[in-house]
This record gives structure tokens, C-alpha cells and sequence, in this order.
């Protein structure tokens, strides 16, 4: 019982997060120039820290990638390579040391001479995954990664929440061009190039709920977040801006890559077009990513 009860908390910090320390879920996407044909090695990330910190598990169980893709300039999507999820013991080393496998689903995209020019973007969303903290029929508090519905023992629901999760990340061939949505559940558009943004510049965000500006939610005023490796992470920092009309801004003031991110809620009850999920989650909560490199 105790370890599922430090299981199921550790991902409850993922799920309801609203801090810094919370788990997080990101895109890589990093090019290389230093010889032709040039390339683009991304990953999935998730945990703390860019660029890579954990794989997708915790104990056996793991948070599923549903889509896994790029999309070029025009918008046609390509399927990216995404590893079965799986669980391997750590392997014990020498005094002290353990060594667990695992894959970040890594992928070389290969930039040949005929690649159109503009803007790609790599996304990566989460299936949804639904998590219920409730009382059981002898009045215990008990965590499941199910739905309401699913629980046979539920007398009370404390919370219930159907998660939506998604990261991406960006790369040019040629000049950099305006990316457009690709139409996931929340999602954060540059407007500024991505490709070349140094030390001091302030880059401008535009967030999306289900294709319409973010504005305010039961949760209060929506905002975005953003931190480094080189800025704020080590502490538990970030830089946070009010989101307006669903429109953000962040002066970025050290180099090094970088994460965006934002989060909302709102209650099922809010939105017809998810009434699949009203016997399983009150709340719908949605979070998602972009990552990107400073320049000096």
C-alpha cells in the first residue's frame, strides 16, 4: 500500500500541477549543421529538467504517448517512430550504481536538399488519462489511475480529473516562417522566430484552448511559465506572464534551451463536446509545452 500510495502521489504532482517543482512534459528537437545532409535529433522528455531527465515510467506503470509526429511548413504531418512503453529493472553496477534501460523515443529526421523551406514543428500528445482520489465504502482515502466509473469501492469522489498532456518543438529549413495550429487540445504558437532569439529579446506566445484564445477559467487568470537549465530551474523558478486575449510575452535573460509552458482546468459540465468524460472526471485539465534555444 505504501508504494502505491508514493506511486500514485508522485503522479498526482504531475496532474494537478502548479508549480515549478511539478513534473513536466516536453519535446527535443536539435539540429545539426555540422555537415550535409543536416539533421534533427529529437526525444521526448519528462520530468524536471531539460534536456533529458526521465523515461515515461514510474514503477511499471507509464504515461502513454498517443501521437508522436512533425509537421511541415504547410502543415502535412509525418508519424515519428514512438518506442512500446516498457518497464526494466535497474541492473545493479558496482557498489552503489544501478543501471535501468530505457528508451526517449529518439529520432534522426534526415534534411535532404529537396526539404521545403519554413518552419516544422515536432508534437508529441499524451493519450488521456483519467485519475480519481476518492473514499471507498469504508470511508479510506484511496488514488487510482482510472475513472470514476471504473471504481467499484468509490462512496465519494474527492477529485476526479480526465489529463490531456502535449509538447513541441520547432526547427527551420531555410528562414523561419509562422507556424500554424495543428489543432491539439491546448497549445502554444511563437510569434516571433524561434530560430534565433538571443539573450535579452522578448518573445511573444499565443495560447490556445480547443482552437480559441485562452482567456480566464474558474481557475482565475490563465498565464504562462517559463525556465531553463541556466535560469531558474536549479532553484525552482520561473519567469510567469498574465495571458491577455490569449496572447503572452517573455524576455528571456540567459542563453540556453528553454520551456514554455501552460496549464488550464475547467469542469466537464463547461463543455458538451466531452460529455464522454462526465461519469468519469469533474474536471478536465489540459498542459502543454514548447521548447527552444537562446542565443548569447
Amino acid at each position: 500500500m505504501k508504494k502505491l500510495t508514493t506511486l500514485v502521489l508522485g503522479l498526482a504532482m504531475l496532474f494537478i500541477a502548479e508549480s515549478a517543482s511539478a513534473h513536466m512534459f516536453w519535446v527535443n528537437a536539435f539540429k545539426s549543421e555540422h555537415h550535409f545532409p543536416n539533421y534533427v535529433t529529437t526525444t521526448i522528455g519528462y520530468g524536471h529538467a531539460l534536456p533529458i531527465d526521465d523515461f515515461l515510467i514510474s514503477g511499471k506503470d507509464t504515461i502513454k504517448v498517443g501521437e508522436y509526429f512533425v509537421a511541415g511548413p504547410k502543415g502535412k504531418r509525418s508519424d515519428l517512430h514512438l518506442a512500446k512503453p516498457a518497464y526494466y529493472k535497474p541492473e545493479p553496477l558496482s557498489k552503489g550504481l544501478s543501471a535501468q534501460p530505457g528508451s526517449l523515443s529518439a529520432n534522426k529526421i534526415i534534411l535532404s536538399k529537396d526539404a521545403a523551406k519554413g518552419t516544422y514543428q515536432v508534437a508529441a500528445v499524451v493519450e488521456p488519462t483519467c485519475f480519481t482520489i476518492y473514499k471507498n465504502q469504508k470511508g479510506r482515502t484511496k488514488f487510482a489511475l482510472k475513472g470514476m466509473d471504473e471504481i467499484k469501492d468509490l462512496k465519494k469522489t474527492i477529485l476526479g480529473m480526465a489529463c490531456f498532456f502535449s509538447g513541441k518543438s520547432f526547427f527551420t529549413v531555410g528562414s523561419w516562417t509562422k507556424p500554424e495550429p495543428l489543432g491539439l487540445d491546448l497549445e502554444i504558437l511563437p510569434q516571433d522566430d524561434l530560430s534565433d532569439v538571443h539573450v535579452g529579446d522578448l518573445v511573444k506566445f499565443r495560447v490556445l484552448l480547443n482552437g480559441k484564445p485562452l482567456s480566464s477559467s474558474f481557475k482565475g487568470i490563465e498565464s504562462i511559465s517559463a525556465q531553463s537549465p541556466s535560469f531558474g530551474a536549479s532553484d525552482g523558478n520561473e519567469i510567469t506572464c498574465k495571458l491577455h486575449n490569449g496572447m503572452g510575452k517573455i524576455r528571456v535573460p540567459a542563453a540556453g534551451q528553454w520551456v514554455v509552458k501552460v496549464w488550464t482546468q475547467k469542469k466537464v459540465s463547461q463543455d458538451p463536446k466531452m460529455a464522454k468524460f462526465k461519469n468519469k472526471a469533474q474536471v478536465l485539465y489540459y498542459a502543454s509545452s514548447v521548447t527552444f534555444s537562446v542565443k548569447p
